[in-house]
């Protein structure tokens, strides 16, 4: 599957960072985390079809594969170490081109996400496509924020508003496309555990999509894991907690 993926770079070096953004913005995500680089390493940050400056794609549903595809076409052809990341869907996306395309990689980053298929089958998920179809975005959006930060946080207006503006940059087919994925993806915990390469896994401490909980499960199902909970943060603690989450990803990929 060809498109055309619009990527940003930030950082130089022979060392390259791929990672992914979460449903439903843009790689802008990520934006602070390019002060934080250790020297010697790069930033690949993709924008997922229908979201930021990458077109979109016709199709009815973007399984968490065809995403693996495209990410997987955005790897340099040359690099002494490797490291992919993702964040909430980022991460399945991340799961998905482990298994599917197996590059050779050096260190893995989960972020805020989950290695299990959704309980009702994706079934959930419907309900977001019916909201767009009946012209209910600012509704979805309205109710799905406050899911996606701690409370604490939920009147930064300044948050706030770069939430928005994130989300803005998605399109309401690429939503669907997105949601319908998701709630198609397998299982990854098998896989993932019999991996030799090191796993960073972040959490907010007041995450409640993806928490403590889930991520300690994983921890605990992968020998070669570290973990790390950043305080005061929820679903989107990169956001959140942006100084936090820059410095442990600095001090995990000086640490390769």
């Amino acid at each position: 599957m060809q498109t055309d993926i619009e990527v940003s770079e930030y950082g130089k070096g022979d060392n390259t960072l791929l990672l992914l953004h979460p449903f439903p913005v843009h790689h802008e995500y990520f934006n602070k985390l390019s002060n934080y680089l250790p020297d010697g390493w790069r930033v690949i940050l993709p924008d997922l079809p229908g979201c930021g400056q990458s077109p979109p794609l016709e199709d009815e549903i973007i399984t968490m594969k065809q995403a693996a595809e495209l990410m997987f076409q955005c790897l340099p052809d040359n690099f002494d170490q490797l490291v992919i990341g993702g964040v909430s869907m980022g991460g399945y996306i991340t799961m998905a081109l482990l298994q599917e395309f197996k590059p050779a990689v050096s260190a893995v980053i989960l972020a805020n996400t989950r290695d299990q298929a959704d309980l009702d089958g994706g079934a959930g998920r419907q309900e977001v496509v019916k909201m767009i179809d009946e012209g209910r975005r600012e509704k979805y959006v309205d109710g799905l924020i406050p899911k996606l930060i701690a409370e604490r946080n939920r009147e930064d207006e300044e948050l706030l508003a770069t939430i928005h503006h994130l989300i803005a940059g998605t399109t309401d087919q690429a939503i669907k496309q997105y949601s319908l994925g998701m709630g198609q993806r397998q299982s990854s915990r098998e896989f993932l555990a019999t991996q030799p390469y090191p796993i960073l896994l972040i959490t907010g401490d007041q995450d409640k999509i993806t928490g403590v909980e889930v991520m300690t499960e994983m921890h605990e199902a992968y020998s070669n894991s570290r973990f790390k909970i950043i305080p005061k943060a929820g679903h989107f603690a990169f956001l959140e907690n942006s100084e936090t989450s820059s410095r442990i990803i600095h001090e995990f990929l000086s640490s390769l």
